[in-house]
């Protein structure tokens, strides 16, 4: 009885450490953005457009190698470099084994940016937030004072400007995992297929 009852309880666990690195890369997805056009205001660019083009830049340079890269030669090539340098004639045979097993990360990234990514920013979640930090700031305020924005917190209805710098690099990410295991791992691609339709919609 005691093994039929940790069977189901390691399974669980494991499911939910699985989920934790995408979670936080997601997490940490949403944190950068606004650093990047710090980052590029401080810089002196002239333009705001300027500006989301930088942080565009930097913002898909860093998902393509921390998110991609890094978590596709940490799975394969670190797991695997014994091997290949007892053995390097069976390199590409090792890497071809090993690169399809990270699929299952890209999958689950995949389907949390479209379930939680996506619901996040359907539900207006940053705004709900930054209205209640202002309601909770000025409680009383005026007409005039609901209006105007607080420290960068805007009011509900005042959505502002479109984040093209951020929306369009995580778009992109999606768009070079799916080609990238398109072959290797075909399942990867209807994640990413509903995350280019749930996006859009």
């Amino acid at each position: 009885s005691l093994t039929l009852l940790r069977i189901p309880a390691s399974v669980f666990f494991s499911s939910a450490i699985a989920m934790v690195q995408p979670l936080c890369i997601v997490g940490i997805q949403q944190l950068l953005p606004p650093l990047f056009i710090a980052i590029g205001t401080a810089e002196g660019l002239v333009s705001f457009s300027d500006v989301q083009m930088k942080a565009f830049s930097r913002y898909f340079l860093f998902q393509v190698v921390n998110v991609f890269l890094v978590t596709t030669i940490a799975g394969s090539i670190f797991d695997t470099i014994a091997i290949i340098i007892d053995n390097p004639e069976t390199a590409f045979k090792i890497l071809g084994n090993s690169l399809p097993r990270m699929s299952s990360f890209f999958i689950t990234f995949a389907t949390i940016k479209t379930f939680l990514g996506l619901g996040v920013e359907l539900v207006r979640t940053m705004s709900l937030v930054q209205a209640s930090v202002r309601y909770l700031l000025l409680p009383n305020a005026t007409l005039r004072q609901q209006r105007t924005i607080l420290a960068g917190l805007r009011p509900i209805d005042d959505p502002g400007w479109f984040p093209f710098h951020k929306i369009l690099a995580q778009d992109m990410l999606v768009v070079v995992i799916s080609v990238v295991f398109a072959v290797v791992a075909p399942l990867v691609l209807l994640p990413c297929a509903l995350f280019c339709l749930f996006s859009r919609v």
